[in-house]
């Protein structure tokens, strides 16, 4: 439990397709619960902050940490993505990958796990991210 300037805990336990949500959300919430319990105000320190602040809960679930094969390269893809959150998938895994896959590979990726190429990184909950990042990894191979 910590308390921590509310706009980082915004962020913590943003929900895809919000202004809040990008890898730092995704990370977040692929390994751990996370929950604002309470907001406070500028006035419940000394000195006064210029910005509300949060306590914010954060649980590890050993489950959720485990079904991730490659936390380091989970890490690097979702950072990756968000780089230019608002660019299609398509572009952004070309770019990200740019002399490993092909575009006809990326195509394949995106179709495998039932995502248009015009889906954007804001847009997937951290499941679909997960299963686009294992896609990613296995089409990538050993290396």
């Amino acid at each position: 439990t910590v308390t921590i300037q509310k706009e980082v805990a915004d962020r913590l336990v943003a929900l895809p397709g919000t202004k809040d949500y990008g890898s730092l959300s995704i990370w977040i919430q692929s390994q751990c619960t996370a929950e604002v319990v309470r907001v406070l105000p500028p006035t419940a320190f000394w000195p006064r902050p210029k910005v509300d602040s949060a306590i914010v809960r954060i649980v590890l679930d050993p489950a959720r940490r485990a079904a991730i094969p490659d936390r380091s390269f989970f890490h690097d893809f979702i950072r990756g993505l968000f780089c230019h959150r608002r660019k299609f998938l398509r572009s952004e895994l070309a770019s990200c990958f740019k002399g490993r896959l092909e575009k006809s590979q990326v195509d394949a990726i995106l179709e495998s796990v039932d995502l248009p190429p015009q889906a954007r990184a804001e847009q997937l909950d951290v499941a679909c991210m997960l299963r686009l990042c294992e896609a990613c990894r296995r089409a990538l191979g050993p290396g």
